[in-house]
């Protein structure tokens, strides 16, 4: 059993999970940290506020705590430092996965509705 603080552990686990996203915004990044934008929609469709490399920490660090907090892996550590890193690494990239996802349906259904529409002119003349 781990003789450090209960609250202790939390935060480790928690800045491990940090660390983590982090590690997880450079390579998705190739070196580089996204920064937090404002991203307009093709179609006039609205606009979604990208965190960047803060939203992989974000999710990195509470992925590793619910890894933590679930009893997956071994509590003690430093072990629970190494699941808190991963965690928060493939936690963040679930992230960014989904936030592609959704950028590039919403690039495909612009980019389908602008040829139909050339197709339909082109079949007018």
């Amino acid at each position: 059993m781990s003789t450090i603080p209960y609250w202790l552990l939390v935060t480790l686990v928690v800045l491990a999970g940090c660390f983590g996203g982090f590690i997880n915004a450079l390579i998705v990044g190739r070196g580089r940290l996204r920064q937090p934008e404002l991203l307009n929609l093709p179609d006039n469709k609205g606009t979604v506020y990208d965190l960047g490399f803060i939203g992989n920490i974000i999710i990195g660090s509470t992925a590793a705590f619910v890894v933590w907090a679930t009893g997956l892996g071994n509590p003690n550590p430093p072990h629970v430092y190494a699941i808190a890193i991963i965690s928060g690494l493939s936690g963040a990239r679930i992230l960014n996965d989904y936030q592609e996802k959704r950028t590039l349906t919403a690039v495909r259904d612009y980019l389908a509705k602008e040829l139909g529409e050339a197709i339909e002119d082109d079949m007018e003349d």
